[in-house]
């Protein structure tokens, strides 16, 4: 299923991706970006469980480990999909639309 993601809020859209099951470089992707919905056991470069939310600085990169917590805005899990690029990856900081 082909799915358009957008913006939550005003930022960016992250995606993780994941390769053996290891997180690879977060990167923002586009507001009106096209990827494809992995279906169970499609994604399977991806772990069963990956985290719920996505940390922020206050200049809206991904934070450090060490951040302040008071300077951390945490985007959620949208779900995990095939980018443009092909790869499997964890998406934070999107609504879904299915366009087909």
């Amino acid at each position: 299923m082909m799915i358009e993601l957008t913006n939550v809020r005003r930022g960016r859209i992250f995606a993780v991706p994941y390769r053996a099951n290891q997180a690879g470089m977060a990167y923002a992707i586009p507001s009106g970006c096209v990827v494809e919905r992995l279906n169970p056991g499609q994604g399977s470069q991806v772990p069963e469980c990956v985290p719920e939310f996505f940390a922020l600085d206050v200049q809206g990169k991904p934070a450090s480990p060490n951040a302040p917590r008071e300077d951390v805005f945490l985007l959620p899990l949208s779900g995990i999909y095939r980018t443009p690029s092909g790869e499997a990856a964890a998406v934070y900081g999107a609504t879904v639309h299915r366009i087909n």
